[in-house]
């Protein structure tokens, strides 16, 4: 796991300055890096260029990662048309050229793209390619790749996904259209699909390779806390005991990043809202000391 890097996305309890000088300093206890993911059209806004600026101040690495559709529908924020990714492309060179961020993700969880909309994802294959040229053009030293869902990779579609897990359908054939990828990355959320980290299999992680000889990343790491539809709940302890197993899995593997979801539980839909690594009362759970290795 040589040049492994941990990190949490930009999740503070508050936005106010307060919550932003707590969140950086629990960040730089817990790794080395910061992302920031939201809508491509983000970038031509204030927020994104914050973070990679606020994460410099602190002495740590910016990722940042833009998504052009919805990740529970499949259905695209915009249409991929001419004018449409010309605007994509020219944001981005001119993001790119005056933050220079580590590390640029284009696409988040894309195989549900793929799923969903086949014509759309094989139209985001051709923009992909040259979103990577525009970011190295103004950037060479930025590592940018695109993101799986790592469990659609594997065929896992049971649990809170509705359907059942069948390997047969897994989705690694994808990995072959982005060869221009500095790194194979996922997100991963394998309580969404097995009820402990006990039943998760003793080679999930460290397999990676078989499908690719490329450093791995993961954009997305959680595991929730609370209460789940159907009785699939979560809990700190199995929480703690994820952490301990991704991070011992991880260490076989030609490793680049690895960024927490949430430092706070967020506001946001079951069972994502019970993923951080504190309580929105600002309460630890013993997971944490597992991933900052405090």
């Amino acid at each position: 796991m040589q040049g492994f890097s941990r990190g949490l996305s930009f999740s503070p309890l508050t936005t106010d300055s307060a919550g932003i000088n707590d969140f950086f300093s629990k960040a730089a206890q817990g790794g080395s890096v910061v992302e920031w993911a939201g809508d491509w059209e983000e970038l031509g806004g204030a927020s994104p260029g914050t973070v990679v600026q606020l994460a410099s101040q602190h002495v740590m690495k910016a990722m940042v990662v833009v998504q052009f559709f919805s990740q529970s529908s499949g259905a695209l924020l915009r249409p991929l048309n001419s004018t449409n990714e010309q605007h994509y492309l020219d944001i981005t060179r001119s993001f790119v050229a005056q933050y220079k961020p580590a590390y640029f993700g284009i696409g988040i969880e894309v195989n549900i793209l793929y799923e969903a909309n086949q014509t759309a994802f094989n139209e985001f294959v051709k923009l992909y390619s040259q979103a990577y040229d525009a970011v190295k053009a103004s950037s060479p030293g930025t590592t940018v790749f695109t993101i799986f869902q790592l469990e659609k990779m594997e065929g896992m579609g049971g649990g809170l996904y509705g359907g059942v897990n069948d390997p047969g359908k897994s989705e690694w054939q994808l990995i072959s259209d982005f060869p221009k990828d500095d790194v194979l990355a996922f997100t991963t959320y394998p309580s969404l699909v097995f009820h402990t980290p006990a039943e998760i299999p003793s080679g999930y992680y460290s397999g990676i390779p078989q499908h690719s000889d490329k450093p791995v990343g993961f954009t997305e790491v959680g595991w929730h806390t609370g209460g789940a539809p159907g009785g699939w709940n979560g809990s700190e302890a199995g929480q703690s005991q994820f952490v301990s197993l991704f991070l011992q899995q991880a260490k076989s593997l030609p490793a680049a990043f690895a960024v927490w979801s949430f430092l706070y539980d967020p506001a946001a839909q079951v069972p994502f809202n019970s993923m951080g690594m504190f309580y929105d009362n600002g309460t630890q759970k013993s997971a944490w000391q597992g991933w900052s290795g405090s």
